[in-house]
């Protein structure tokens, strides 16, 4: 369990830009990365705990977590809705 979080959190680590400069990665990568919701997040705890940032002048980052929150709530929907068809539509074949 430990390696699989490791391995799946180290790319995020660098393209948040918390290890490595976000200059330095490519841009598709850092407009992909954008999207997950850890991100902005530490975004803003690093500007708020260690730069001592207001929180009104985090609201970019905010509004981009509520983005995430709107896009991965509209995907889990259609996901949801595509799993209860396909299995209603098998049980009704099976049935048949």
């Amino acid at each position: 369990v430990t390696l699989v979080v490791l391995l799946s959190s180290i790319p995020l680590i660098f393209g948040a830009g918390f290890i490595w400069p976000v200059e330095s990665i490519p841009g598709p990568i850092t407009a992909v990365i954008q999207f997950v919701p850890v991100v902005p997040a530490m975004k803003m705890f690093i500007s708020l705990n260690q730069m001592g940032c207001k929180f009104f002048k985090l609201q970019p980052l905010v509004q981009q977590m509520w983005w995430c929150v709107l896009i991965y709530t509209f995907m889990s929907t259609i996901t949801l809705l595509i799993k209860t068809t396909w299995s209603n539509h098998k049980q009704n074949t099976f049935a048949s």
